[in-house]
């Protein structure tokens, strides 16, 4: 199995909930945890997927 590369801070996303798709914007990253900054919102820790 191949390692794939981290999500690298600044990358535009897209944060899917059960509810709703929001565009955001990665800003920090610790291991498998990334904080992204939500567009016309606040900050959440989610875990990296690829």
């Amino acid at each position: 199995m191949t390692k794939q590369p981290a999500i690298a801070v600044g990358t535009h996303c897209i944060h899917t909930s059960k509810w709703e798709k929001r565009r955001c914007r990665v800003v920090a990253q610790d291991g498998a945890v990334v904080v992204v900054k939500m567009e016309r919102g606040g900050y959440i820790g989610v875990p990296e997927n690829h």
